[in-house]
């Protein structure tokens, strides 16, 4: 279209005015991302690479949240697998959290046996001690920090009884999307409990949220 071989429709203009900005073009969008389009390449290629894994090697051992475009659907399908396996009611059940020591998906040697690993989340408005297992502030100039594997463990009524943060967990740093049937944003996934030693209230003022992507 841009050499006059084809006629230059509205979308393909479109397109080309997006590819001189480095955006990516609307037609593509198949989920909510902010990053530029060579970031947004790559993010799509790293995508379809833990896609192919996942069928051609069975099971991954650390599932990394980010690469699902609803990934709502595939923690319902975590807690269905759950249900079944135990002849437990899906309703009766919610996820518990807990933060291992694994900083990268290629850590963990074995699939979680209580529950799944999940992986690919960055910490805004807060890090997280190691050592003490608790939220701690970011160092001066910093915005983000790469979140620990998490372990997400399907359990019966409450989990543990301590003074935790319930982190929002967002697609994108927008942290706005289009009202679901759910009643809630389609840019929020869930809320992880994260234990902290100051009063939850503190993490909330500082708008600390979990995120499945940065923009550099």
């Amino acid at each position: 279209a841009v050499t006059g071989e084809v006629v230059m429709s509205q979308e393909l203009d479109d397109m080309y005015t997006c590819f001189l900005m480095l955006k990516v073009p609307p037609a593509w969008k198949a989920y909510d991302s902010l990053m530029p389009l060579g970031n947004w390449y790559s993010d799509l290629a790293s995508r379809v690479s833990f896609m192919r894994s996942w069928l051609n090697q069975g099971n991954p051992n650390v599932y990394k949240l980010s690469a699902f475009i609803f990934p709502q659907g595939f923690l319902t399908g975590a807690l269905q697998a759950h249900a079944r396996a135990h002849q437990i009611p899906i309703d009766l059940l919610s996820f518990d959290f807990e933060v291992t020591l694994y900083h990268h998906e290629s850590q963990p040697r074995d699939p979680s046996k209580a529950g799944i690993f999940v992986g690919g989340l960055f910490l805004e408005g807060a890090a997280w001690d190691q050592t003490r297992e608790i939220l701690k502030d970011l160092p001066p100039g910093q915005l983000y920090k790469p979140m620990n594997i998490i372990e997400f463990v399907p359990v019966q009524g409450e989990g543990k009884v301590k003074r935790c943060y319930e982190c929002p967990v967002y697609k994108t740093a927008a942290r706005q999307g289009v009202l679901t049937t759910t009643g809630l944003s389609s840019n929020f996934i869930l809320a992880v409990s994260l234990p902290c030693e100051e009063e939850p209230d503190k993490w909330t003022l500082r708008g600390t949220a979990l995120l499945t992507e940065i923009v550099n």
